[in-house]
């Protein structure tokens, strides 16, 4: 039976359709896949990522909409958002990471991506208060659009990068800071895309986290933005994993 690829994309690659327009998934021997969209890649992702825990368990809700074994695939922030919504669910049979954070439990994002050097998203981010239902007040945050290229893209074209850069979406303060339930990655096997010139996540963070994950990792010459710059090894990787998954 054919798996379902589940997609979950960064809100700062704002583009819903990046592993689409890309064209990592749909390509060769995925045409025989199904290709189903998380939160964070369709239209609920048109709006500011306000807290991790409500993508996840939207996530999780639409899996359950889901008939046969599912590959996830998260690019990102969208790993974290796999790794907890794919949690009890006998149905997901690979979890695929793409630069992708994989907390472990009580971890946060922004835990993660200052524990070891390397990472310029910190200097990088505008903030921008809102006020939300009940008038809370939150943050969000951006990548500064004149250092997004250099930040994130730093190996995709120009005029595409400052185009990434002008329709990011925010993600608040607080869903960066989020701690992470157990995660599906410690039950489910894996397999991580390590961009070794990441300088959003720095690649010495993405190869701890997938040797924790006991992930079967690949590493490119890659920015963070790999799904964009190099398709083919992505669209590699997730053939491996749901050929392995299916046999």
């Amino acid at each position: 039976m054919a798996s379902t690829l589940a997609l979950a994309a960064a809100p700062t690659h704002a583009d819903p359709d990046a592993f689409h327009s890309s064209d990592p998934v749909r390509r060769g021997p995925h045409a025989r896949h199904h290709v189903h969209r998380s939160p964070s890649s369709s239209t609920v992702r048109r709006g500011p990522a306000r807290r991790r825990a409500c993508a996840v368990r939207g996530r999780a809700a639409q899996l359950q909409e889901i008939a046969g074994p599912v590959v996830l695939v998260g690019h990102s922030y969208g790993g974290a958002v796999i790794t907890n919504a794919a949690r009890g669910n006998p149905a997901v049979k690979a979890l695929v990471f793409i630069a992708g954070f994989v907390p472990d439990a009580g971890e946060s994002l922004v835990q993660l991506d200052t524990q070891m050097p390397g990472s310029l998203v910190a200097p990088a981010l505008v903030t921008v208060p809102f006020v939300g239902p009940g008038l809370t007040v939150g943050i969000d945050t951006y990548i500064n659009p004149l250092l997004y290229p250099s930040v994130l893209a730093a190996d995709v074209p120009l005029a595409t990068a400052q185009d990434m850069s002008r329709t990011q979406h925010p993600i608040t303060l607080a869903a960066l800071t989020d701690r992470s339930g157990v995660p599906a990655s410690r039950t489910i096997p894996s397999w991580y895309l390590v961009a070794r010139q990441d300088r959003a996540l720095p690649p010495a963070m993405e190869r701890f986290m997938a040797e924790r994950a006991n992930a079967h990792t690949t590493e490119i010459d890659s920015s963070h933005a790999a799904p964009v710059s190099h398709p083919d090894a992505v669209s590699t990787l997730i053939r491996e994993a749901a050929q392995a998954s299916s046999g």
